[in-house]
């Protein structure tokens, strides 16, 4: 075992270092994972943005239309709102996936699982593009992908916060997944879960990715995918 000192004096000190300050050091590595990440992947980051906005707006500008965009994570459907002024055709159809009943499991030391409990409110659009589906992704998911035939641009937006929420969604698109694909990360930062379940999924899959932009501290992320073995699903 290396530095078996060092490994002994820091789980003794960890008694009585506050919850909080181990938090923000995990915050702090999760920032230097995120940049190391890119650098491993041979990725570069084009464009980077200031905040969400921007970005999706930058992203929206690589699509072609009609789109086919799906968001799991919706809580209040700011995001969704935005997707809805950015994509322009009448023939892009917009889906959203959330329990808004908050998350199936607490979120890292501070965000408990019922942080985002809109307790069932599902959020109203006046755009008539816009479905949205209610329950956890194991009871939306599998029904809605069963008819689902995406024969224009797909965006995958990934806002499930959790690692088991985030691969879930992953694996059951990966069937509809093209090159051209376009999937958007929202807090990519987290190496213990979007990150880690992008990072395996690229791994598990062979599938290569390029990213189109990111935010300025790569807390959200947007990739195309370039290449992938042949799985597509029929359509």
């Amino acid at each position: 075992m290396k530095y078996p000192i060092i490994k002994s004096v820091l789980s003794r000190v960890g008694v009585w270092v506050p919850a909080s300050a181990i938090h923000y050091f995990s915050g702090a590595l999760n920032y230097l994972s995120v940049g190391r990440w890119f650098r491993d992947r041979g990725l570069v980051v084009p464009v980077r943005c200031a905040d969400r906005l921007p970005l999706y707006t930058y992203v929206a500008s690589t699509v072609t239309e009609p789109a086919r965009y799906l968001e799991f994570g919706v809580f209040e459907g700011v995001s969704m709102r935005m997707w809805t002024q950015l994509l322009k055709s009448p023939d892009s159809r917009l889906d959203g996936f959330d329990s808004f009943e908050g998350l199936p499991e607490n979120w890292g030391y501070f965000t408990d699982k019922k942080k985002f409990d809109v307790q069932g409110r599902i959020p109203r659009f006046d755009d008539p593009r816009v479905q949205l589906h209610k329950g956890w992704f194991e009871q939306t998911v599998p029904p809605f992908l069963k008819n689902f035939k995406p024969n224009t641009t797909l965006v995958l937006h990934l806002d499930a916060d959790l690692y088991s929420s985030t691969i879930y969604a992953l694996r059951q698109l990966r069937p509809f997944m093209r090159p051209g694909t376009i999937l958007i990360f929202d807090e990519f930062f987290d190496r213990e879960h979007e990150l880690k379940a992008f990072s395996e999924f690229l791994t598990d899959e062979h599938i290569q990715v390029e990213c189109l932009a990111a935010t300025k501290a790569l807390s959200q992320a947007a990739f195309r995918i370039v290449s992938l073995p042949d799985r597509a699903a029929s359509v």
